[in-house]
């Protein structure tokens, strides 16, 4: 899916009725859109990504280029992006995960499992969670590498990341 003229002028909406991408075993690019006022019940209130089963390649479920995950809430975990599953993998580059909000962890980014990569422009900024880790929650061997996480709040502990049972960061500047 391909914005010609760029995330400003191309928006998804649910108009906070549902998440715009569930992505299970897939693989998707995006590029120039913004995803926008999704809301579940479940994990990932814009996109949720997640595998079931053993991949023996290196390609992205989901590679988001110039894209923005906004304004998204889930009433569980991942108000903006939610992540399952050991080899599920998730690329941004010149993205941004900003505003979402979710009811217990990971007000940006959920990750339970899985691997994202994010390019030095690319940010996790401004994300609310009324439990733990406002911008990102890091559970079971989860792993976060590159980009910002800055200006996230939590209700609880860890208003940019918290990281928890074996999940890792490298390269990831928090502010």
């Amino acid at each position: 899916m391909t914005s010609m003229y760029g995330h400003e002028h191309a928006t998804f909406s649910c108009g906070d009725e549902n998440r715009l991408f569930n992505l299970t075993d897939s693989f998707v690019q995006i590029r120039g859109i913004t995803v926008s006022q999704g809301k579940t019940v479940g994990g990932g209130g814009g996109i949720s990504v997640a595998t079931t089963k053993v991949r023996g390649y290196n390609l992205p479920n989901l590679h988001m280029l110039e894209s923005q995950i906004s304004g998204c809430e889930s009433t569980a975990s991942g108000g903006g992006l939610y992540v399952e599953g050991n080899d599920a993998y998730v690329s941004f580059t010149s993205c941004n995960v900003k505003n979402n909000k979710a009811s217990s962890r990971g007000g940006g980014v959920y990750m339970n499992g899985g691997r994202i990569d994010m390019d030095s422009v690319s940010s996790i900024s401004a994300n609310h969670a009324n439990g733990d880790g406002g911008g990102v929650f890091l559970d079971n061997a989860a792993f976060l590498n590159g980009g910002e996480v800055r200006n996230n709040v939590a209700q609880n502990t860890g208003g940019n990341i918290i990281v928890e049972n074996n999940a890792r960061l490298e390269n990831v500047k928090i502010l």
